[in-house]
């Protein structure tokens, strides 16, 4: 695994999805502990595009972004 791999599976993954960023204090930024912005798409899809997370993690957070992200219309 290379070392970008390896960081971004350690540090990016907070157990329910990828994180988009932190702040420069260390706060990550698209958590699944935010209160607001918790997950962002851009985050989750870069795995699936660049073929980089380890594909149960990918499917994952596809399925947080379906969860969380896609608005269905009401019945």
């Amino acid at each position: 695994m290379s070392a970008l791999k390896a960081a971004l599976e350690r540090d990016g993954w907070d157990g329910e999805w990828y994180r988009r960023a932190y702040f420069d204090d260390g706060t990550p930024v698209g958590s699944a502990g935010n209160a607001e912005c918790k997950i962002d798409s851009i985050a989750q899809s870069w795995g699936i595009m660049s073929g980089a997370a380890e594909p149960g993690r990918a499917a994952r957070a596809m399925g947080a972004v379906d969860q969380q992200l896609v608005r269905r219309p009401e019945d």
